[in-house]
């Protein structure tokens, strides 16, 4: 095995790219012609970009192995690191081994000759700008390991025509999959990229309400940004990832239900337009919404009773007199989202209608 020890260039490394991609990496060594940074401490690897980072790229076949030998210590290969094999235009395939928990910010960047990828099981996280413009690629399956994918992953990948999502993701950062054939062959309306809500394609029409269907994990950054025609949105409980800008700019949204009990991590550009906005949540978690950052901004938070779709039955002489959806639509039957049911003695209920 061939191997030489670069510690000299270690400086000017970290200075190009940044200190922080490779904090708690002690030494640079080259291994049968793949670079890598060792953690000593835990006997860890991550590849990294040739030292003539603007000169020297990799090319052709590239089959990372899962252990690397080093001055007689084993050290498992973790980590594709930042910028690994960024520019890298004549990379034709790369193997990605089991062994490598994250594939980080930008390390295929512009890889334009790369034509397959296979992605090993342990893989958690796919990092922003990880494979983006790499438009020779035309498929990748994602292994079930994977929870997050970062913001314009896969952006650009024009010839991207198959992606498979599993269940497992529940992150999908903005633009993510945008410029892909994949995305650009989805019908307008809401696409979703496995079990994540990831982008609503085309015009909204004025006053639309939309239901998330059940089941659902994460809605992707920018899912809805900019969509003016929105006026309600219903989450169901079962989502726990909402990205950044999710909703940025829906300057129409008045309503919005979500119905996990345990409020969703969301920031300032999450809901804009929160401040002119009702918020509907299961009964018994006022509360928790009430004391969750951005969330208690809502103009007033209304706790609301779950239902299956089903029409609502009358309780003793009450009947149901006339029912509405949230934007004020009269209804004869149930719609799936908040309905507004007026009863024959007056009164009134609002019910989720899955």
């Amino acid at each position: 095995m061939k191997q030489f020890k670069l510690t000299f260039v270690l400086t000017v490394i970290m200075s190009m790219v940044g200190l922080e991609a490779f904090a708690d990496w002690d030494t640079l060594v080259g291994i049968d012609g793949l670079y890598y940074y060792l953690d000593d401490t835990n006997n860890q690897a991550q590849v990294t970009f040739t030292p003539a980072f603007y000169g020297k790229k990799y090319t052709g076949d590239i089959v990372i192995t899962p252990n690397i030998e080093n001055e007689g210590k084993t050290y498992s290969v973790t980590r594709i690191g930042e910028s690994a094999f960024s520019g890298c235009t004549d990379l034709t395939s790369v193997t990605i081994p089991n062994s490598v928990t994250s594939i980080s910010s930008y390390a295929f960047l512009n890889c334009s000759g790369l034509t397959s990828v296979t992605i090993g099981n342990s893989v958690t996280s796919i990092g922003n700008y990880a494979f983006y413009g790499c438009s020779g690629l035309t498929s990748v399956t994602i292994p079930n390991s994977v929870t997050s994918i970062g913001t314009w992953a896969f952006y650009n990948c024009s010839a991207l025509t198959s992606v498979e999502i599993p269940n497992s993701v529940t992150s999908i950062g903005r633009y993510a999959f945008s410029g892909t054939a994949w995305y650009n062959n989805q019908p307008d309306g809401l696409v979703y990229a496995g079990k994540v809500a990831y982008k609503y394609k085309g015009t909204m029409p004025a006053n639309t309400s939309i239901t998330i269907k059940e089941g659902t994990l994460g809605i992707a950054g920018s899912a809805f940004s900019d969509c003016s025609g929105l006026t309600s949105v219903t989450i169901p409980s079962s989502v726990t990832s909402i990205g950044a800008s999710a909703f940025r700019d829906c300057s129409g949204l008045t309503s919005v239900a979500a119905f996990n009990p345990t409020p969703v991590t969301i920031d300032e550009n999450t809901f804009t337009n929160r401040a002119n906005a009702t918020l509907y949540v299961a009964k018994g978690s006022k509360d928790a919404y009430k004391a969750a950052d951005y969330w208690k901004e809502f103009k007033q938070i209304i706790e609301v009773a779950v239902t299956a779709i089903k029409a609502v039955e009358a309780d003793g002489q009450a009947a149901e007199a006339v029912r509405y959806t949230l934007d004020g639509k009269r209804i004869s039957t149930p719609e799936r989202g908040i309905n507004i049911i007026r009863m024959s003695d007056g009164t009134i209920r609002k019910v989720l209608v899955k």
